[in-house]
């Protein structure tokens, strides 16, 4: 069985953010085995995104499933975007 990168309570965002506006809080992992034996797993989680970085940030009511190749760890970005 493939051991997933993320556990639950981590905080990752989107590989293609170009930004630090959207956190998704992992809240449950799922593995799942295809018929060619390919297994692949995927993060539910919470989003939390701010419009402007002085914001609050905006809290989605409905969990969201990622593919582990379309999130990272979240890093707080240094650029001043």
């Amino acid at each position: 069985m493939k051991e997933p990168k993320f556990k639950v309570g981590d905080v990752l965002q989107p590989v293609i953010a170009e930004d630090d506006l959207t956190k998704l809080h992992v809240i449950e992992i799922r593995t799942q085995t295809c018929a060619a034996c390919i297994e692949q797993i995927s993060y539910i989680c919470r989003v939390h995104a701010k419009h402007f970085k002085s914001s609050a940030a905006s809290i989605v009511r409905d969990l969201f499933a990622f593919n582990e190749m379309e999130v990272k760890l979240w890093e707080k970005c240094e650029n001043g975007k």
